[in-house]
């Protein structure tokens, strides 16, 4: 059975979304991981879930030690409303919505053509300049995407979620490009020193230079 729950793996989405921006030396946004992962916001919020503060909550939890690397751009909730609603008319009543992949076949859902085209698409809107390149010159969502439209039933991959230590990825990889992956850390962001931080928090409350107050 899966020891991953549903914020787990949204918490670990996100990071990974952020560290692939930041190694693209880019800055990311709540607004641009919605973009980019419509279909995955889609298929973990719940249908009684108040998805904007849902999102921008876990967001936030999960950027908190990339604060550096963000910015901030008011995210297009109208296509989550329209994805959600959508995903509500051709759901049957009875039929959950769908959550997080878990690792048992016997406990996921088996997919269908369909459910494979958009996985398909998810990997093919990808820019491969925003992808992860190992030391090798492979680049790891593109192996991602052959596993998971290989898989007959849910997997981490089709949530563009990578577990490096899934014996799945020994297939993918070499033994090197596994130590690279099951290695990897985010880079750690050096505090500020005392008199610049002093400084920065000198313009709080400020909105312009003549601002006195």
């Amino acid at each position: 059975m899966s020891t991953n729950s549903p914020q787990r793996n949204c918490n670990t989405a996100i990071k990974n979304y952020i560290s692939n921006i930041i190694r693209s030396n880019k800055k990311a946004s709540l607004a641009d991981f919605i973009e980019d992962n419509l279909e995955f916001i889609v298929a973990n919020t719940k249908n009684s879930e108040d998805y904007k503060n849902s999102w921008i909550s876990r967001f936030n939890r999960a950027a908190k030690d990339f604060e550096a690397f963000l910015y901030e751009e008011p995210p297009n909730w109208i296509q989550v409303e329209k994805a959600l609603t959508e995903r509500a008319i051709t759901l049957p009543p009875s039929q959950p919505t769908p959550t997080t992949p878990t690792d048992s076949s016997e406990q996921a859902k088996k997919l269908n053509a369909d459910d494979k085209k958009r996985i398909a698409a998810v990997y093919d809107k990808m820019i491969e300049s925003n992808m992860w390149r190992l030391e090798t010159g492979k680049y790891v969502e593109k192996e991602m995407k052959v596993v998971a439209l290989e898989q007959e039933y849910e997997h981490p991959a089709h949530s563009v979620i990578m577990g490096p230590t899934d014996p799945i990825w020994e297939k993918r990889f070499n033994a090197e490009e596994l130590y690279e992956l099951r290695n990897y850390t985010v880079p750690v962001i050096p505090e500020l020193p005392a008199p610049l931080e002093q400084f920065v928090e000198s313009f709080e409350g400020k909105f312009s230079i003549s601002s006195s107050s």
